[in-house]
C-alpha cells in the first residue's frame, strides 16, 4: 500500500471516529459551517387531523399524473396493481380529494376517478405538497421533486384550502401504506383503442394505430378487481364505505 493510500485510510478512520463521538457537528459549528438537515415534516397524526377536518383522502389516481404508466404499458388496472404490489415506494403522485370535489368534466379536481387511498408510514413519507401541480419528476421510476424543502402543518392545510375551485394539488408520497380503493362516478380511466381509419381514407394515414381514450368501468368491476381491499367513495358531499373519516385515517 503506498504512503497516499495510507494516509486516505486514516483520514476516513478519523472521520468516521469524528461522526461516532458527534464531534464533527462541533467543528463544522465553531467553524460557521452547517451540516446538512433533513427536511422538516409535520407528524402523522398532525397529518391525520387535518385530513380528518376535511373528510379528506390522499389518492394515487390511475393513469395519475397525466397518463404515467402508458409508457410502461400499464393502463387500468395494471397500473395500480403495479403499485399496490410494491413497486412503486420511491415514490408516487397523488391528489388530496374531499366530498364535494367534481370528477368530471372541465371543472374536475383530481386527474383521475379511480385510485388507491394511500396513507404515510413516518413524517418522511410526505415529499411534497402543493395546493397545485408541484411540478412533481420521475427518477429511475420513482416519483420525486427537484429538491426537498421543510413542510409544515400550515402548508398541508393551505395544500387543500388554497386550491383552485377548478383544479387539482398535488402531494407526492414514497414509502407510504395502502388503505383502500377510491371510486367515484363516472367512473372514468384511461383505456387502448384502435384508431378509426374509414374505408376511403388516404393511404398516407397511420393503420391499425392504437390511441389512448377515456373508457368507463363500475363499481362492482373495481371490487371484482381488487377483492382483498375495501372501497370507499363520495356520493351527494358525503365520505361512504366506512362510518367514520377517523376509521381510515386513526390519530
Amino acid at each position: 500500500m503506498t504512503v497516499a493510500c495510507v494516509g486516505v485510510a486514516l483520514i476516513n478512520l478519523m472521520l468516521v471516529h469524528l461522526v461516532k463521538s458527534n464531534l464533527l457537528n462541533s467543528i463544522w459549528n465553531t467553524s460557521g459551517m452547517t451540516p446538512y438537515a433533513a427536511p422538516k415534516k409535520p407528524t402523522v397524526d398532525e397529518v391525520h387531523n387535518i385530513l380528518q377536518r376535511h373528510s379528506a383522502l390522499i389518492v394515487h389516481f390511475s393513469g395519475a399524473p397525466k397518463g404515467s404508466g402508458v409508457e410502461r404499458g400499464h393502463l387500468y388496472p395494471q397500473d395500480l396493481h403495479h403499485v399496490k404490489n410494491g413497486n412503486a415506494m420511491g415514490g408516487v403522485s397523488c391528489s388530496v380529494v374531499c366530498p364535494t370535489d367534481v370528477f368530471h368534466g372541465d371543472n374536475r379536481n383530481a386527474m383521475g376517478c379511480i385510485g388507491l387511498v394511500l396513507d404515510l408510514t413516518e413524517s418522511n413519507s410526505l415529499v411534497a405538497v402543493s395546493p397545485h401541480d408541484c411540478g412533481s419528476i420521475e427518477v429511475d421510476g420513482r416519483r420525486t421533486v427537484e429538491r426537498e424543502v421543510n413542510i409544515s402543518a400550515f402548508d398541508v392545510e393551505k395544500s387543500i384550502t388554497n386550491r383552485q375551485p377548478c383544479s387539482y394539488n398535488e402531494w407526492v408520497l414514497r414509502n407510504f401504506k395502502i388503505l383502500g380503493v377510491f371510486a367515484v362516478y363516472p367512473f372514468e380511466i384511461s383505456v387502448q383503442s384502435k384508431l378509426f381509419r374509414p374505408e376511403d381514407a388516404p393511404d398516407y394515414l397511420p393503420t391499425n394505430e392504437s390511441v389512448i381514450g377515456l373508457g368507463q368501468t363500475n363499481l362492482t368491476s373495481v371490487q371484482r378487481q381488487f377483492p382483498d381491499l375495501p372501497v370507499y367513495s363520495f356520493h351527494q358531499g358525503r365520505l361512504i364505505g366506512v362510518p367514520r373519516h377517523s376509521d381510515i385515517y386513526h390519530s
